[in-house]
């Protein structure tokens, strides 16, 4: 019942098309009835959650209107694939409104093309490694991740380790924008960092 219920809030909001909604709920239904073992216990709740969320960002990236740059489908999409980044919906819509202000979709399709060719020259690379650079880094820099940041803490502690001058932050019952849910804290991090490391010469 957790995983109907986030399902729905999902849906609300994302905003979604009635059709898209039912699509959902469909699958939905089909992951109940092939999982459905599992979907007593709270392991079984997050599964389908974790899955259903995946299906409807795929879902909402194959539509047509996606592809053709619609404002409305990517402001969906983007709902969407930060739904679990933000406790509150409004932090979530503020997110939302700021990622394409004064976009047309000509340049929403102009901007994915530039995010393709990063991630192929970066994280979808096998060839990629960053670490190896980062130990070449003097410049002092502070890292701040959430506990529940979707970003692993492993992958934080990972990029500290590789920097010679970096500090890392953990905020508790954080996620991802921690600026927006712990914005005192990250401004008093940034001060305590920037008053405590001294200035490479």
């Amino acid at each position: 019942m957790h995983a109907i219920r986030r399902v729905c809030h999902l849906a609300r909001v994302c905003r979604l098309p009635h059709r898209a909604a039912a699509s959902g709920r469909r699958l939905l239904r089909l992951l109940f009835l092939r999982f459905g073992q599992m979907s007593a216990g709270a392991t079984g709740d997050v599964l389908l959650w974790q899955r259903w969320h995946i299906g409807l960002v795929a879902f909402l990236a194959n539509a047509r209107e996606y592809a053709d740059g619609d404002i409305e489908t990517d402001a969906r999409y983007y709902r969407a694939h930060f739904s679990k980044t933000l406790r509150r919906s409004d932090q979530l819509e503020s997110i939302v409104r700021r990622l394409r202000s004064h976009f047309t979709p000509q340049d929403i399709v102009k901007a994915r093309a530039i995010e393709e060719r990063l991630y192929s020259q970066t994280w979808r690379s096998p060839q990629y490694d960053v670490s190896a650079r980062l130990r070449h880094l003097k410049v002092p820099t502070l890292i701040i991740n959430g506990d529940y940041d979707l970003i692993p803490l492993e992958c934080a502690k990972n990029v500290a380790d590789a920097l010679p001058r970096a500090g890392l932050v953990v905020l508790g019952e954080c996620r991802h924008f921690s600026y927006l849910e712990r914005p005192s804290e990250v401004l008093g991090a940034i001060a305590e960092f920037a008053i405590t490391t001294p200035v490479p010469r």
